[in-house]
């Protein structure tokens, strides 16, 4: 029987795939299935990972490209951290040193990143997350650890890898996916403000060592350019102006324009990016950029959501539709959070200018949509 996590599959098949084989060739050589190989190659090929070729005797054959390599690299340093520690952290090793979190001097150039993660009962995946920020070449003005009422050794874990800790009173529930996860994170950003950057991480988030200096410097030669992130690998159908929410880059002096903070209430997360845009600054997911999360990814496509950001009626139903082929189930559920949003609260700075702009997007659309029909069309020749 397979029991290959994701994270597994991924790396085994990439590895087995550095020299050029057949979907049945790296399968046995992966140990996977055929039929879920076949799956993964396909989806490591739209991806820009694997290229192809077929040849008659063989067929198809697939093979890394640069890039797939640089991934592989960055999988195979996770799998060497998760083989080299056993175990959690005891209490009783924890260090108490007030050191700066990175240890190596590096120039002021590019700007310095303060990193705020918020988590609860994360002792299975923290220590790798801290272990690829440990690991990085960009230069750490601090790493701030939330700790939202954890029972397990996840402040332990923090505190070893000389993390600063601030510990939240238990609320009796998680707060991902929720408003009160806004509020996790506004505890961590009052430590992080000298920061040029800051960047809110998952617990179980997996950054390549270059990661935050790549974005960072790309950030530093775009002084326009407010928010950025890179990929998660496995992530499909991401915006390239719509960064993902953990391990977003916030350029300090753009957030200290609109407060430093998060609202605490729905569409916190999509808030930032909207109002970036709306001062007139750019965000960007740069795909060349990758990271990793042994969770799969989840959408949380929460009606309340589009309602607190003002969405205009047409294009929050087009979200709903296009969710419904997916998730049919989902998709209702977003359109009754929408319209009926029980008692949540529109955001005043911003639900105007996002209904705006939505509504003259789908003007735009229009006028373009009926430019191309009158040009389709042909004037019937007059007998």
């Amino acid at each position: 029987m397979n029991t290959h996590s994701r994270f597994e599959t991924y790396l085994d098949i990439l590895q087995a795939a550095v020299k050029r084989g057949s979907p049945v060739g790296i399968a046995r050589e992966a140990n996977v299935p055929l039929s879920d190989t076949e799956k993964y190659l396909r989806f490591l090929a739209s991806q820009g990972f694997l290229e192809t070729a077929e040849r008659e005797d063989e067929g198809i054959m697939y093979e890394l490209t640069t890039r797939g390599f640089e991934v592989l690299d960055v999988l195979e340093r996770f799998a060497e951290i998760g083989a080299g520690r056993k175990g959690v952290f005891r209490p009783g090793s924890v260090s108490e040193s007030t050191e700066p979190y990175h240890k190596v001097a590096y120039t002021k150039e590019p700007g310095t990143v303060g990193v705020v993660i918020p988590a609860r009962d994360e002792e299975r995946y923290l220590w790798k997350t801290l272990e690829g920020l440990e690991n990085q070449t960009a230069s750490l003005d601090k790493v701030v650890l939330v700790n939202d009422g954890s029972t397990d050794s996840t402040r332990e874990i923090a505190r070893e890898f000389g993390a600063l800790v601030v510990d939240l009173q238990d609320r009796g529930f998680r707060a991902t996916g929720k408003p009160a996860l806004a509020g996790v994170i506004n505890a961590g950003l009052e430590y992080v403000e000298k920061a040029d950057y800051v960047c809110v991480l998952g617990a179980d988030h997996y950054l390549s060592s270059t990661y935050l200096f790549t974005i960072s410097e790309r950030m530093d030669e775009d002084p326009n350019l407010a928010v950025a992130s890179g990929l998660v690998v496995g992530e499909w159908n991401r915006s390239p102006d719509f960064p993902a929410g953990s391990g977003r880059v916030i350029r300090s002096s753009f957030f200290r324009e609109i407060g430093f903070r998060f609202p605490s209430t729905f569409g916190w997360e999509d808030w930032l990016i909207y109002k970036a845009k709306q001062l007139g600054y750019e965000t960007r997911a740069f795909d060349d950029v990758p990271c990793w999360t042994p969770r799969p990814m989840r959408y949380v496509g929460k009606g309340e959501i589009m309602y607190a950001l003002g969405y205009y009626w047409p294009y929050a139903l087009g979200r709903c539709v296009k969710v419904f082929s997916k998730d049919p189930g989902a998709a209702l559920n977003m359109l009754k959070g929408y319209l009926l949003h029980g008692d949540v609260e529109q955001l005043d700075d911003l639900a105007p200018w996002v209904r705006q702009t939505q509504k003259n997007r789908i003007k735009k659309m229009l006028r373009l949509k009926l430019r191309e029909t009158e040009k389709g069309q042909v004037t019937p020749i007059q007998s």
